[in-house]
């Protein structure tokens, strides 16, 4: 693996744990909003398939050792275990299905494509280790993890996707 590579998956993960820290939590979900979806995405669009698995492995391995990498500086591997553990599984899912659905990150418009077919990676296995917190079930965790996202994680899809082409084209040009 190339140096330049290693250092912009380095660099994801930090961007990972910094948009976790940017959260709150929304009142009767369980779940804090965070801009990780945000980080997902643009692993995604700016690292191949296999840079952004590794990306996620390490964003997750560092938390699960203890480092404060989850949203509101938690860490350890009862946030994975916890309620919100498998939004993190489905983070790690997601990335490298956008990169390999996005190409290259370079155009807007296969981005956002990418985003939105991958959501439900995100969702799905956060919505069955969520029901298993929450009184309801599955129902009540789509009602707390899904609904309440959806329109959320567009907007950051939104974002992700344009900032992704204009950083991938970017870093083209500076690899020539």
């Amino acid at each position: 693996m190339r140096r330049r590579n290693i250092s912009r998956i380095a660099l994801l993960v930090a961007v990972m744990a910094v948009t976790a820290q940017i959260s709150f939590p929304l009142p009767l979900t369980g779940v804090p909003f965070s801009l990780q979806v945000l980080g997902v995405f643009l692993a995604g669009c700016l690292l191949d398939p296999a840079g952004a698995a590794l990306a996620l492995a390490a964003y997750l391995a560092l938390g699960v050792m203890g480092l404060p990498v989850f949203a509101r500086f938690g860490a350890g591997p009862g946030v994975l275990a916890g309620a919100t553990g498998g939004y993190l599984i489905g983070f790690a899912l997601a990335a490298p299905v956008v990169s390999w659905l996005a190409r290259g990150g370079r155009q807007f418009g296969r981005n956002l494509l990418a985003m939105v077919l991958v959501l439900p990676l995100i969702y799905l296995p956060g919505v069955w280790r969520l029901a298993a917190f929450l009184p309801g079930g599955l129902e009540a965790a789509w009602a707390k993890g899904v609904v309440i996202f959806l329109p959320l994680d567009l907007i950051k899809a939104v974002l992700a996707a344009a900032l992704g082409a204009r950083i991938s084209r970017a870093l083209a040009k500076s690899d020539r």
